[in-house]
């Protein structure tokens, strides 16, 4: 299970998760099972199946990002399509009978956070507050106390969040990882 957050300020996307990752009752820490990547200038982190993580992570080519587009006009133009062409390419398939299957994502695209589902729809929020993954209500709820204004308040309450949904669920734990990316501000 996971904790995700996402913190959306003016000018930079701060994103937090945890690390335990749980399957058939067990739980498995490495290094080397990320939960937040990094690649051709996105920032993205997946909660839910490991199998779409990892298409994203180490199948999927990501779209060369446009600065000067519209952020929501890019997303759903071009990464979006271009993310489900890949989950389909790499036998992604969402059993309707499993219902705990499927994902939810956040992604940073020129500093700017957008929440991502399996069904690729994505929503934005104007607080600028994200929560996802079994304990992800629990952090998002402990990062909107902190209400972080700056890029330091935000990092520490992205921090705190993940260590408060790790004391409150017990399939969230491990290392924390955090990712800042800035804007360009050309849009």
């Amino acid at each position: 299970m996971t904790a995700i957050v996402g913190i959306q300020l003016d000018d930079c996307a701060v994103i937090a998760a945890d690390s335990l990752i749980t399957y058939n009752g067990r739980k498995y820490e490495a290094d080397s099972m990320l939960k937040i990547f990094e690649k051709a200038g996105y920032v993205y982190a997946f909660a839910g199946d490991s199998q779409a993580a990892d298409i994203a992570a180490y199948c999927w080519t990501p779209p060369k990002i446009s600065y000067t587009k519209d952020p929501v006009a890019f997303l759903v133009g071009t990464v979006l399509p271009s993310l489900r062409k890949a989950m389909i390419a790499n036998g992604y398939v969402i059993e309707a009978s499993d219902k705990e299957s499927g994902w939810d994502a956040l992604f940073a695209i020129n500093g700017k956070v957008f929440e991502v589902d399996h069904y690729f729809s994505w929503s934005q929020d104007d607080k600028g507050y994200y929560g996802i993954g079994a304990g992800g209500a629990n952090a998002l709820g402990a990062v909107a106390a902190l209400e972080p204004k700056d890029l330091e308040s935000a990092q520490e309450a992205a921090i705190k969040a993940i260590e408060i949904s790790s004391d409150y669920n017990d399939s969230v734990g491990g290392k924390i990882q955090l990712t800042i990316q800035r804007s360009r501000n050309v849009h």
